[in-house]
């Protein structure tokens, strides 16, 4: 009961947090091109058909939006035009609110499971990582699918951290984990890549949990519109901007010690593998002359929430490992709080910018 109470009051916390974001911070661009072109304008017909006009044409997040919109009689009147933000205290609020719930819920997650497998510190920590990194307050209160995206992502690494450390294959694990790639897989395109990874690490249950929702998902990824793409100068940022070069280190210091950590260390090189091909792709596809849309790091957001978990599992387990061995356990602690002061001092300079 009192995980339960705890993570609630977490959960609260955070939503009051994005709400407050989401007052602050005008309607963006590409807010209200989804909010009129692929929530308000097409039927829940034409969303489940792919017909969505951008790149993410993955039905959950805009139909969900739809709904709630109706059931909350909200309606963004502002008619959309390039490059326009949007001023409107009450629709930055209601438009945002689900992507709010679903960050609040990912946050929670993290936050209950580590609560439950650790220690009410680790569960901090969790928590503390999330709010150290700078991208999650800026994609927190977001009319994107990006809220959704990191709360299944954290589903999908909780689940294969209790896979491949704890050894749960209990009928309970099977169907959160087919559900979590079902809904990955009807969220996001990358979704569709991170089935893939996954399962092919199992190597179990291949139907039920892998083909069948990746089938949905290769709809939708063959029915996408194709946009053209340039890479950023900057562009190791995009990686680093959701993983940072410390939080890396501490991962790869913590796995030369830790005898279980190889099955999570090749899933996070694997999603680092795929970004990485993700970039050189676009750099080669390219055509000179044609402009295009810049790369993102919020295309590379699946690394932050399994970065934080993988990262929160292996210190946890050192400290576990090494309890009577006070120069270890220090080492550990200060290279801990190195990375959340590092992530703190970026989050403040964004801050700024935010509030």
């Amino acid at each position: 009961m009192r995980n339960i109470v705890l993570t609630a009051l977490l959960f609260i916390v955070c939503s009051c947090i994005g709400v407050t974001l989401a007052r602050h911070n005008p309607i963006e661009n590409d807010e209200s091109y989804s909010q009129h072109e692929s929530i308000q304008h097409l039927s829940y017909l034409d969303i489940l058909k792919g017909q969505v006009n951008e790149g993410n044409n993955c039905p959950l997040f805009y139909s969900a939006q739809k709904l709630f919109g109706q059931l909350a009689h909200f309606q963004l009147r502002t008619a959309w035009v390039m490059e326009q933000y949007v001023c409107e205290d009450n629709a930055q609020i209601m438009m945002r609110l689900l992507p709010i719930l679903f960050m609040s819920a990912g946050i929670s997650l993290c936050f209950y499971y580590f609560l439950t497998r650790y220690t009410i510190v680790a569960a901090v920590i969790a928590a503390a990582l999330f709010l150290t990194t700078p991208i999650t307050w800026l994609y927190w209160a977001q009319d994107r699918p990006y809220g959704l995206w990191i709360l299944l992502t954290c589903a999908q690494t909780i689940l294969l951290c209790e896979y491949f450390i704890f050894t749960n294959k209990s009928p309970f694990f099977w169907r959160s984990l087919t559900l979590t790639h079902w809904l990955l897989c009807l969220c996001s395109g990358f979704g569709l890549i991170q089935t893939l990874l996954a399962i092919v690490l199992i190597r179990k249950r291949w139907l039920s949990a892998c083909v069948l929702p990746v089938m949905f998902g290769l709809f939708y990824a063959l029915n996408a519109p194709k946009y053209h793409f340039r890479i950023p100068a900057d562009w190791p940022a995009l990686i680093l901007t959701n993983i940072s070069v410390e939080r890396l280190a501490l991962i790869a210091a913590c796995a030369c010690f830790f005898k279980r950590s190889l099955p999570l260390l090749i899933w996070l090189c694997a999603l680092l593998g795929f970004g990485l091909l993700l970039i050189a792709a676009i750099y080669y596809q390219h055509t000179p002359g044609i402009q295009g849309f810049e790369l993102s790091a919020r295309y590379l957001l699946f690394l932050l929430p399994s970065s934080i978990i993988i990262l929160n599992i292996f210190w946890q387990e050192m400290m576990r490992r090494y309890d009577k061995d006070l120069w270890v356990n220090l080492a550990l602690i200060q290279a801990l709080i190195l990375v959340l002061l590092l992530g703190g001092w970026r989050t403040v300079i964004v801050l700024h910018r935010l509030l």
